[in-house]
């Protein structure tokens, strides 16, 4: 999946955070005014690269004050929390609601970025190849250990985030778990960034494009990723 995203300069009115079985994770923002087409054809503005996907699948929509989803005539259906869109339906979106397509092989979260930190429902977005081991600090991605091996302090974030796996944790609670007492508060954001910066380094195909350890502008970070199979969808 990819998106042909407009510049964050002024920051988004709202994200979408992808869960799949199928496909890894992303981030997609949107912009008041903004009009954006979902589907498989390379000139969306999100694309989901899936044969079940049809070439125009469905389209969000900014006007009267929110973010509206509807169907374009796709084959397989487009979902608001399970609900299959009809004809020339048009459904506002709400913080925490979630939008599915082709019977909910693909989903996406919608975030409103003044929201609450939850992006589940009784979902969560884990990434089926990351593994740590708490009492050695060893980090396993894609069945590979993890050499160099993470620092303590990249591992001890990394931590967090995989126990709230699914969850956008936001920076004032990570530094708080990471350096309440310790003297470094002053420079928790930067550290934080820069321990970000060095696990999509060691973790991350792509480290410019991250598709498991994602920001989420003016908030915080999600670990996500299609579902492990202990965890389940």
């Amino acid at each position: 999946m990819e998106a042909n995203q407009e510049p964050l300069g002024i920051g988004p009115n709202a994200i979408l955070v992808i869960e799949s079985t199928v496909i890894g994770g992303g981030q997609f923002p949107l912009k008041e005014g903004g009009r954006y087409f979902v589907g498989r054809s390379p000139a969306c503005d999100i694309v989901i690269d899936l044969p079940i996907i049809s070439r125009k699948h469905a389209q969000i929509m900014y006007h009267d004050n929110a973010f509206f989803v509807s169907d374009l005539e796709s084959r397989n259906g487009t979902y608001v929390n399970a609900k299959r869109l009809q004809g020339d339906e048009e459904v506002s979106l709400s913080h925490g609601d979630w939008i599915g397509f082709a019977n909910d092989q693909v989903i996406l979260h919608y975030h409103e970025s003044g929201g609450s930190t939850t992006l589940g429902m009784d979902r969560t977005a884990v990434h089926g190849d990351l593994r740590l081991d708490t009492s050695t600090g060893q980090v396993w991605v894609k069945g590979n250990q993890l050499s160099p091996p993470l620092s303590q302090g990249e591992f001890d974030l990394l931590n967090i985030l995989y126990g709230k796996r699914g969850i956008a944790v936001g920076e004032d609670e990570l530094a708080a778990a990471l350096f309440s007492g310790s003297g470094d508060e002053d420079d928790a954001t930067g550290e934080i960034g820069r321990r970000v910066r060095q696990l999509r380094l060691k973790m991350e195909l792509n480290p410019s494009a991250p598709q498991l350890l994602v920001t989420l502008p003016g908030y915080g970070y999600i670990l996500v990723g299609p579902p492990t199979s202990e965890d389940g969808d």
